[in-house]
């Protein structure tokens, strides 16, 4: 019953000087905004960032860093281009070359991807790419990220991502009319 009271003559103060209530919290406002600190430099961005350099997570990532410095991918998005009545066939290796074409990072990109690896790539190119079997055929196309799959730079690419493939299905859908 106490605590009602305190909320009751507060509420009393506020609606009898409302206009200095205002006031108040914009000038508040105005201080936090002039005197904290921009919110990129006070957090990191990631799903792991925030460990302790002891969990062995993030040693065995230190390690991997000082393994392999030039391709050490934090997270991937793949692509799965399947056919589920029969052989992959023309049409579908079109899309699938189109999308290594178009997710394939230039010689110094600083983007969000890596490196992309397909049916395309040597060596373990025809590993992404299933034998034709009862339940069809299906190949992999493999986006290879700079960042932890959350980070915030990736979410314009999701985003061009989940764009893109929604034309995909739409020109599909239109095809089979």
């Amino acid at each position: 019953m106490q605590q009602w009271r305190i909320f009751d003559r507060l509420g009393g103060v506020v609606s009898r000087h409302w206009l200095a209530a205002l006031l108040a919290w914009i000038v508040l406002a105005a201080v936090v905004v002039r005197f904290a600190p921009r919110w990129d430099d006070v957090t990191k961005d990631g799903d792991f960032a925030y460990l302790p350099a002891a969990m062995t997570s993030v040693q065995g990532e230190r390690l991997l860093e000082e393994a392999f410095p030039e391709a050490l991918s934090k997270s991937q998005v793949i692509f799965v281009v399947s056919r589920a009545d029969g052989p992959l066939r023309q049409a579908d290796l079109d899309i699938a070359d189109g999308l290594v074409e178009e997710y394939t990072p230039g010689e110094d990109a600083e983007g969000p991807i890596l490196g992309v690896l397909s049916h395309q790539t040597e060596v373990v190119g025809e590993k992404l790419k299933s034998p034709p079997g009862p339940q069809g055929q299906a190949l992999l196309i493999i986006l290879q990220l700079r960042n932890e799959f959350a980070a915030v730079g990736n979410m314009a690419l999701l985003g061009q991502i989940h764009a893109r493939l929604d034309a995909l299905r739409r020109a599909a859908s239109a095809r089979r009319r």
